[in-house]
């Protein structure tokens, strides 16, 4: 929550967030090649 309160915080996480659900369905498809 301290990251938040830096400047940029929240598009860090944002930004982290949204990676994650797009490498979520890659490598899922990786696995099923």
């Amino acid at each position: 929550m301290v990251c938040l309160k830096l400047p940029g915080g929240s598009y860090m996480a944002k930004l982290t967030v949204t990676l994650m659900v797009l490498s979520s369905p890659l490598a899922l498809a990786g696995d099923t090649r």
